[in-house]
């Protein structure tokens, strides 16, 4: 019997098993229910329960390009918290478990709270504090510099340079 997997998109053989390191399908635990796609009824239920369509990833809002994934593999599993909207590439890489499933849920949380504006508040919330205290501190080490250079006794075995010794041959 055939059974789509993610990487064989239906060439791999049930009877012989098959092994992505997330899950392995045995002839035993084949369940019909499980295997059968329900892409209308995974959008309808992501879309109910998530009213921000857009990939968690790159926050791509064209709901053309937009596919639904299954956070456990399982695409009979339509539980709203299994569901996330995310972009063909994205969806991809997420099969291939290039992105942990918590990154997805937590990117998930980001872009439903922010419904898709941009926020720099929570990483900028103290720029002006910092950019004054480093303002004041490169004031502060200009003077000490400045201080320093005209109190500085002068090298021992160096000679101090004066107007006299100047040439002013008009090289």
């Amino acid at each position: 019997m055939k059974v789509g997997c993610r990487s064989c998109v239906g060439a791999c053989e049930v009877g012989a098993g098959y092994s992505t390191g997330v899950w392995e399908i045995t002839p035993a635990e084949v369940k019909t229910d499980l295997l059968v796609r329900k892409q209308g009824k995974a959008r309808l239920a992501a879309a109910a329960a998530y009213p921000h369509v857009c990939c968690v990833v790159c926050g791509l809002e064209l709901r053309a390009v937009l596919t639904v994934a299954h956070l456990d593999h399982q695409p009979g599993n339509n539980d709203p918290d299994n569901l996330v909207f995310l972009c063909h590439t994205h969806h991809w890489m997420f099969d291939a478990c290039l992105y942990p499933v918590e990154a997805i849920r937590l990117l998930r949380a980001h872009w439903q709270m922010t419904k898709g504006v941009p926020s720099h508040t929570a990483r900028m919330k103290d720029a002006g504090a910092r950019a004054a205290a480093t303002r004041k501190r490169s004031a502060g080490a200009r003077k000490a510099w400045a201080t320093r250079r005209t109190t500085e006794p002068e090298a021992p075995g160096k000679l101090p340079i004066s107007s006299d010794d100047e040439d002013d041959s008009g090289l």
